[in-house]
């Protein structure tokens, strides 16, 4: 059960882990001596110390387990607030952290061969894109119907030199039956500590967004089959403007799949490096079509069933696939 400390003025840390059955619960202690209790303070003042860490000082505790006290969190988030508190990334590295360390870039990923119908191992090509697998002839007979609207997107536009500062993605409009590719371009924002991140600047496609819409909650997660380290967003037209209609590229794409008011208004899918609180947006390309279809079934599917009546599209909000 190893356990460290770097002891700072007025911060200090704990770290390290315990093993629970066959895994490592990794956790994160952060106090500040600020906040201890002072019995020279009032009640008021010493009533807060006793709320965020029963006195001591704690300001506020990671871990990685299902049990424990604090946030649960995942291994890479776990991993940027030990950095951030001062441990060492050689000291990081010793932790048991299941933190994947690819070799290829952000914008060239490996593939995983598999039907882009049944998700079963396959490596038969698509003879008009050459981006999208099958297992079986049969399998690509059944998704041609809906892989022909995508199929036909190929290649992707090369981006314009203008347009640098930007990624790739698919707009399926409202009122159009043909999904296009877009140029979206990146809007920089700042954290609390001051660490730069960038975030879709939609406006051109679904009308005004607040940027706090792309980092609202997930309503469903599957992150991406064919590209392990990436997720597909869903980024919908915000449902308060007075006329939205229902949307004809999806009702074109899917047929009768959704009822006729299930999918309104524009609808952009976007690709990102898998992080939670702010992903690196890469270009989505031929090969995620199979992802992006994939999650309007696999939403599609969980609305119905939740709510039949009721769809719940007064929200634009961001939507990301991925593997849970």
């Amino acid at each position: 059960m190893p356990r460290f400390r770097i002891d700072g003025d007025p911060i200090s840390i704990a770290y390290g882990y315990e093993h629970s059955l066959d895994l490592a619960n990794i956790y994160l202690s952060v106090f500040d001596k600020r906040l201890r209790y002072d019995s020279t303070a009032s009640e008021d003042v010493n009533s807060v110390a006793e709320q965020v860490g029963n006195g001591e000082g704690s300001y506020f505790n990671l871990r990685t387990g299902s049990c424990g006290s604090g946030i649960q969190v995942d291994h890479v988030t776990m991993a940027v607030y030990l950095k951030r508190f001062g441990v060492s990334q050689g000291q990081i590295d010793e932790l048991p952290l299941q933190i994947p360390k690819p070799s290829w870039s952000a914008r060239g990923t490996p593939r995983v061969s598999i039907c882009a119908l049944c998700r079963k191992p396959g490596d038969k090509k698509c003879a008009s894109c050459h981006s999208i697998l099958y297992c079986s002839d049969t399998c690509q007979r059944v998704d041609w119907r809906v892989h022909q609207v995508f199929c036909a997107l190929h290649p992707f536009p090369a981006k314009q030199p203008e347009k640098n500062q930007s990624v790739q993605g698919i707009l399926l409009p409202e009122k159009n039956r043909e999904p296009l590719v877009v140029d979206v371009p990146l809007k920089s924002c700042s954290d609390v500590d001051c660490s730069i991140y960038y975030v879709p600047e939609l406006s051109e496609f679904l009308g005004e967004l607040k940027p706090e819409a792309v980092r609202s909650d997930d309503y469903s997660s599957r992150r991406s089959s064919t590209h392990p380290t990436h997720a597909i967003h869903l980024f919908q037209e915000s449902c308060l403007r007075e006329e939205i209609d229902q949307n004809a590229c999806i009702a074109h794409i899917f047929a009768n799949e959704f009822p006729s008011n299930m999918w309104r208004g524009n609808i952009v899918a976007l690709k990102s490096v898998d992080g939670w609180n702010h992903p690196e947006y890469v270009d989505l390309d031929m090969t995620d079509t199979p992802d992006v279809i994939e999650f309007f079934r696999i939403y599609g599917l969980f609305v119905i069933k939740a709510a039949p009546k009721s769809f719940g599209h007064d929200f634009a909000h961001r939507l990301v696939l991925s593997n849970e």
